[in-house]
């Protein structure tokens, strides 16, 4: 009865250990999504002024690239562990890619498993 009980209590303690680092990854992954979103969000703000005012106020507003990417790195380099994936302008929308390493809380301490998680946002850039 005494090995039954030990053999029960290792494979829920095992089961109780693999939940934990299901749940982690998934609440980073929705972290990570976050931030990509957000930096996205940052990023189409960088409207082209000198672009805007020659083309006229009835046109699309115009995204500089250069500055939509300098905001998306801005924003990300000051959420915390987070590292800047890519960055892609495409007319009005901007998409950013967000990574960060995870080490994994209930197997990682044994093993010293890290996993990189990815997060993905896009924000269009819009008249009101």
């Amino acid at each position: 009865m005494l090995i039954l009980g030990v053999g029960l209590t290792a494979v829920v303690l095992a089961l109780l250990m693999v939940v934990m680092d299901v749940v982690a990854v998934a609440l980073r992954q929705h972290d990570a999504d976050l931030v990509a979103d957000a930096a996205a969000r940052a990023a189409a703000q960088a409207v082209d002024p000198a672009r805007y005012y020659r083309s006229g106020s009835t046109a699309r507003l115009p995204l500089d690239p250069v500055a939509a990417r300098g905001r998306a790195r801005d924003f990300v380099s000051r959420s915390g562990t987070w590292s800047l994936g890519s960055v892609t302008v495409t007319g009005d929308v901007v998409t950013v890619t967000v990574t960060t390493d995870l080490p994994l809380p209930a197997s990682g301490w044994w093993s010293g498993r890290v996993i990189t998680v990815r997060g993905a946002g896009a924000a269009e850039l819009r008249r009101q």
